[in-house]
């Protein structure tokens, strides 16, 4: 079952498709070591997904979005400290230029169209600032200020999509989530675990999923 009409020859489907690939490439690739495939392979798959937007005639806020994480994934996968702020700083706008697409195309009055609208408002903030909370005192103080602004970041882009539809939300908490995941996996373990191993998935699956949803609930 194809998201788009036709079958997977279509520029669409097969555009998905490609991406879903990429990210399960990238998936297995976790436990190599960091190469330029691998870090390709990583862009590619939300790369991917600007290309869709741009091909669907997307407001240009969802491609420029998107090929910003793209870019983040780009710049981050690289053993290098400026690639690394670079990234960061990628990651942080496009989760603002998210917020901006939806606040600018959202309807204001789906906040208060349904309760579990405000309600889940609420509680998303309230999570938020308890991880942030929770974690201050765990990271370094050089990355209390990044952590900071990635986590303001990130719930503006969740507070906005709280004005569309039910599939963007879930993407954003799916983000939302993928954010929460990577911050506990920088925390300093108090001795080695198994289960340390398993954060690097459940971020980017997270994250990838996040995006997937967003993409296709914004051009479907």
């Amino acid at each position: 079952m194809m998201p788009f009409s036709g079958g997977i020859e279509t520029f669409a489907n097969a555009t998905v498709v490609f991406s879903v690939l990429a990210a399960i490439g990238y998936a297995f690739s976790l436990s190599m070591p960091p190469s330029l495939r691998r870090s390709a392979i990583k862009t590619l798959a939300i790369g991917l997904l600007a290309v869709l937007a741009f091909e669907q005639d997307a407001p240009l806020l969802l491609a420029g979005a998107l090929a910003l994480s793209a870019a983040s994934d780009a710049f981050s996968s690289q053993p290098n400290a400026r690639m690394s702020v670079a990234g960061f700083t990628a990651a942080v706008g496009a989760f603002l230029a998210f917020g901006l697409l939806f606040f600018t195309y959202g309807a204001f009055g789906l906040l208060t169209s349904e309760p579990w609208r405000p309600a889940l408002a609420a509680a998303m903030t309230a999570v938020t600032f308890a991880v942030l909370m929770w974690s201050w005192t765990r990271i370094g103080r050089r990355l209390r200020l990044p952590a900071l602004a990635y986590a303001l970041a990130l719930l503006v882009m969740t507070l906005s999509a709280l004005m569309t539809t039910p599939t963007i939300i879930a993407g954003t908490l799916l983000l939302l989530g993928s954010g929460a995941a990577s911050l506990v996996a920088r925390l300093p373990a108090p001795e080695p675990s198994p289960r340390h191993a398993v954060w690097p998935y459940a971020v980017w699956a997270l994250r990838y999923a996040g995006h997937l949803a967003i993409a296709l609930g914004a051009v479907l």
